[in-house]
């Protein structure tokens, strides 16, 4: 899956397109934010590499409330799909949530201490980043953050949400990865 970031005003576009061929837009929130929350994201799951966030199960057919169908020919049960891998997820979805807050509060804050205040916050999640993972994710998210303020409007920039290696076996199956 790929993800673009149009910087337009008053909100950036986000076009996704899935390996299955279908293209949607993602209303993005969180604007406050520097990259937008969404886009955080593909940063922190792919940093702690959860596959279950909310990028990973949009990748494997995940619906949300914020997404629009722009194109591509929908799977007759994308539906219940969806509606099984939200369930599945779940737990992983909340977590996604909980440790891409804690990363964007902190860089929202220019927390010199968020080293510490990223443990704070994430210290009930079964996946919580260590000081290495912390550190590699905070690194990125702040390149990135770095490109997003330094775009023009109207440019855009694309990221890359990497196929699980098994996607063609669990493609027809009810719950993928």
């Amino acid at each position: 899956m790929w993800m673009q970031l149009r910087k337009t005003a008053p909100d950036p576009t986000i076009t996704l397109r899935r390996a299955d061929g279908t293209v949607w837009a993602l209303r993005a929130v969180g604007r406050k934010f520097s990259p937008p929350h969404d886009v955080a994201h593909v940063v922190v799951e792919r940093g702690l590499g959860l596959r279950r966030g909310f990028i990973g199960t949009i990748a494997a057919g995940g619906l949300f409330p914020q997404m629009q169908h722009l194109g591509g020919r929908l799977q007759s049960h994308g539906v219940a799909k969806s509606k099984a891998l939200l369930k599945v997820n779940a737990k992983t979805l909340s977590e996604a949530e909980v440790v891409t807050a804690a990363f964007q509060q902190a860089m929202l804050a220019a927390d010199p201490e968020y080293l510490a205040s990223i443990r704070a916050r994430t210290q009930h999640c079964p996946h919580r980043p260590g000081n290495g993972a912390i550190e590699a994710i905070w690194q990125d998210l702040s390149a990135l953050r770095d490109r997003w303020d330094a775009m023009a409007l109207e440019e855009s920039l694309t990221l890359d949400w990497p196929e699980p290696a098994d996607w063609r076996r669990l493609r027809g199956s009810t719950i993928c990865p």
